[in-house]
């Protein structure tokens, strides 16, 4: 018993040394990136992110037809006792086609420990 409950300490403790690498590598990869191709990825993740919910919800498709506009961000949250992140998205007010990026970030203090991938959508 007493072994098993170092093996678990000793995985939770790579698992926690490694997550944080992960989205490193990837935002090196983010800031390598020219403005324009950052526009078209963050334009291209939003309009998948809101067909998934309109094929998901139906009445979501109703409450977007009924509004002025709507935003979509890719979040990525990483908690390790204290938690912190952030994405990217973009806000689109339908009438005019006229869209606004922006960042979004998150902080926090307590017990946690994991990475969450999540996907936001607001209806205005």
């Amino acid at each position: 018993m007493r072994k098993s409950a170092i093996y678990v300490a000793t995985l939770l403790t790579i698992a926690a040394l490694a997550l944080p690498a992960a989205p490193v590598f990837a935002e090196e990869d983010w800031k390598s990136m020219k403005q324009e191709s950052k526009a078209m990825k963050i334009k291209e993740e939003a309009k998948a992110s809101l067909n998934e919910l309109f094929a998901d919800n139906p009445k979501a498709k109703e409450l977007y037809e009924g509004s002025y506009g709507w935003a979509a961000f890719a979040n990525l949250k990483i908690a390790l006792g204290f938690s912190g992140g952030g994405g990217n998205g973009v806000a689109v007010v339908k009438e005019t086609g006229a869209k606004t990026f922006m960042k979004m970030g998150t902080a926090g203090v307590g017990l946690g420990l994991g990475i969450n991938k999540y996907d936001v959508i607001f209806l205005f």
